[in-house]
């Protein structure tokens, strides 16, 4: 039986495998034109600083789950925040 997260990951991860498979044609090809190699070319850089920003992001919330578990692990949430001296409250920047 799968489940509701397990259905969702398989979406995602043949969705993924779908781009790789167009980027990869596309890739294949050689551009037609130098205003297709320009368009190419600005693909690629937006491309590059979208995966660069979220591998960032992924990097960030992979650590915020390691603390989130770490925390669970230790038994109590309440004797963690006490100690670090946080009150439940968000600070304002």
């Amino acid at each position: 039986m799968t489940t509701g997260s397990q259905t969702w990951l398989d979406l995602w991860k043949t969705r993924a495998q779908a781009k790789r498979d167009w980027v990869s044609q596309r890739m294949s090809t050689p551009p037609a034109s130098p205003a297709q190699a320009l368009r190419r070319q600005q693909f690629l850089q937006r491309t590059t600083n979208a995966l660069e920003t979220r591998k960032k992001w992924a990097t960030a919330y992979q650590e915020h789950v390691s603390q989130l578990h770490q925390m669970l692990k230790g038994g109590a949430v309440s004797s963690t925040s006490e100690s670090s001296g946080a009150t439940g409250e968000l600070e304002e920047s």
